[in-house]
């Protein structure tokens, strides 16, 4: 998946011969930004015995969910804080408020790597309280919850008519 800037609205699917080698190109997201056009773009693999409806589907799929997972982990601010939530972080996060919770907060304090700042240094908080952390993991889940219900919108609503099928 590669971003691509054009000056005219690109085709969402285009087939390019260059040299005798033919590609195919499948654009997502095509959005006009400041007078210019902005897309994710994949090649398609021309190994497949054809570029049918199904397959096409698949690489627009897989691409929607690609988005997600990338949202999901690199998206989640929590009081000014970006925090990396990686399937260990999630783990991590879940079991720390269910032992806060089954602890009564005796197990608090506990500090996290929630992420890194801008110049790429550790950013920790301390959780101090049980109301604290179970915000902080609740916030979490809401916020993976939304981007799975975007995801799954926006896997509902793909337009197979732009890539020429009816």
């Amino acid at each position: 998946m590669e971003k691509k800037i054009y000056e005219e609205m690109p085709l969402a699917f285009e087939e390019v011969v260059s040299v005798g080698i033919r590609t195919t190109i499948m654009r997502f997201d095509i959005q006009e930004v400041d007078g210019h056009y902005e897309c994710s773009e994949v090649l398609l693999d021309h190994k497949e015995p054809h570029l049918d409806r199904a397959y096409l589907k698949k690489v627009a799929i897989d691409y929607v969910n690609q988005k997600t997972d990338e949202r999901i982990l690199c998206g989640f601010v929590w009081n000014g804080i970006n925090v990396w939530l990686s399937d260990e972080n999630q783990r991590n996060f879940s079991e720390a408020q269910r032992v806060a919770m089954i602890t009564n907060g005796q197990s608090l304090p506990m500090t996290f790597k929630l992420g890194e700042d801008a110049e790429g240094n550790p950013v920790y908080h301390e959780f101090t309280s049980v109301e604290e952390l179970t915000g902080f993991y609740l916030s979490a889940v809401a916020y993976i919850n939304q981007c799975l219900n975007e995801g799954w919108q926006e896997k509902d609503s793909i337009d197979m008519t732009s890539f020429g099928f009816e």
